[in-house]
Formats: C-alpha cells, structure tokens, sequence
C-alpha cells in the first residue's frame, strides 16, 4: 500500500513539473531582428504561435533620411532627432553623418493572427517616400487538409442476392445470399488534421475505386504521428438487391439469368479504413 502511495505521489510530482515546464516554454518570448540596411523591400514569414520581441535596427543618415513607422493600424512618426556627436561614424575617406537606428516591438502570434511593420525612409528635405520596407508575420496553419491512401472494409448491411432455381416444371426466384458480407475498396482519403498534434482526431472524406465502381466515403479518423489513419463511418457504394420485376417465390415458366434479376444500386453501408500519408500530397506533381 505504502508502494501504491509512493508511485501515486512520485507520478504527480513528475507530471506536475513537466507541465510546469510546458508552461514555462509557452510564457518563453522569442526574439527576432531585422536590419533595414541589409534586407529586401517586402519580407514575410510564418510563425509558431507564442510571443516575440521584434527589434529592427539600421543605420540612416539623419541629415538627409527620416523614419515613420506604422505598426498594425497605428502610426508612430519619428522627426530627425538632435544629432549626438558620439553617434558619428567614419566610413571610407568621407565624414558621413549617421544615426544608429533601433526599435523593438513586442506582439503575439495566436491562431489565423498577423503582425505588419511598414518602415518608410523619408526624405528631409521634401518629406517624400524614398523607400518602404514592409516586415510581416503571419501564423502558422494549426490545420490542413492531407491526403492519405490505404484500403477500406465496407460491411453490407443487406448482402442478400437472387437466382431462379427449377422446380418441377417451373423455376422460382429464390434468396441465394452469394453476396459478399465484407467488401475491401481502395480508397484515397481526405483529413482535416491539427498540425499542432502529433495524434488526434480528424473529419474525413474520401473516394475508392475498384474495377467497376466508385463509392464515397465519409466519417472520423484517428491519426498517428499524423501518418497512420484509423478510420470509420459510411459509405455510398452499389451493390445488388432483387429486380423490381419479380418478387421472392415467384414462379416463371424459363429461367432468368441472374444480372436480370438482380440489380445494382447504391446503398449506404458502414465501413472501416486504414491509410498512410506519404510525404507530400499524392494528387499534385
């Protein structure tokens, strides 16, 4: 009993601190930099949800350029600032002025969220656009639809077929019940997973092929290391049912083949399937 207890406490204290530790990764602020002196006009990234400081930085010559900053929907203008003659700089055999520039700005990343920095390098003299660099970030899709294929068991629910059997003079239509109970199709399906999950459930739809017909399928699926589907729910397949023409017991006078007696239609029938997801989306090249 002491054992039990000791398990039960020691498991606790562990989970505890793993979650303690997811939290802490969570609450983590990532840091990202942008130069404006060494990156092109438009620049945009996808990111992991979380939280980051953003800080971009550069040199301008304060004589001649100016910064305006818009950050989302709110605009920061920053004038020419006094010149600080620490801030000076020596580049090749000209003295040229320049001003060590630095902005940091904190923002989330949560689902289907963006964050837009437009920096513009005005002109002093006649306050104009000289060049406009915007920096975007954008969340990552936290879901995607994939492809997967494998093989799906369908189970029919009403298996039943017809044949007419002699007797005596005349041949009635009997139940014959040939009809496979379990029916395996290829199929291609279709999942709507959360990439943020390794394993997870899924809505799924999906299309299989054997040599004569094509079904549809739809249902929940159960993925693994977002690779190996589990999958159930109906299908809409044909299979075969009694000819409206003729009813069980029936007496004919000849024999009537069996593709006259029965038919084909489609029937929703329940199934289970089993895929695998390659790499990449098997219906583009």
């Amino acid at each position: 009993m002491k054992t039990l207890l000791f398990l039960v406490l020691f498991s606790t204290i562990i989970s505890n601190a793993q979650k303690s530790k997811i939290q802490e990764k969570k609450n983590e602020t990532i840091n990202l930099a942008v130069n404006l002196n060494d990156i092109a006009n438009n620049i945009e990234e996808t990111l992991k949800k979380g939280k980051y400081k953003l800080k971009v930085y550069g040199k301008i010559d304060n004589n001649i350029h100016y910064i305006n900053i818009k950050q989302e929907q709110t605009i920061f203008v920053e004038p020419p600032l006094e010149i600080d003659k620490n801030e000076f700089t020596k580049e090749n055999q000209f003295d040229t002025i320049k001003f060590e520039y630095e902005r940091f700005f904190e923002f989330e990343i949560k689902n289907r969220t963006k964050f837009e920095v437009v920096v513009q390098i005005m002109s002093v003299e006649t306050n104009k656009l000289v060049r406009e660099i915007k920096i975007t970030y954008n969340s990552l899709k936290n879901k995607k639809w994939i492809s997967s294929v494998g093989i799906s068991s369908n189970f029919l629910i009403n298996k039943d077929t017809y044949r007419t059997v002699k007797d005596g003079d005349l041949f009635k239509i009997k139940r014959d019940g040939s009809q496979e109970i379990l029916q395996i199709i290829p199929l291609i399906q279709f999942s709507f997973i959360n990439l943020e999950k390794d394993s997870g459930f899924a809505p799924t739809g999906g299309i299989g092929f054997d040599t004569e017909n094509i079904s549809a399928f739809i249902g929940g699926s159960y993925y693994i290391g977002q690779n190996v589907f589990i999958t159930g729910g109906i299908s809409l397949h044909k299979q075969k049912r009694l000819n409206n023409l003729y009813n069980v017991g029936q007496e004919l006078s000849e024999a009537v083949d069996k593709s006259t007696v029965n038919i084909e239609y489609y029937r929703f029938n329940p199934f289970i399937s089993f895929t695998y997801r390659f790499s990449s989306n098997i219906l583009k090249k």
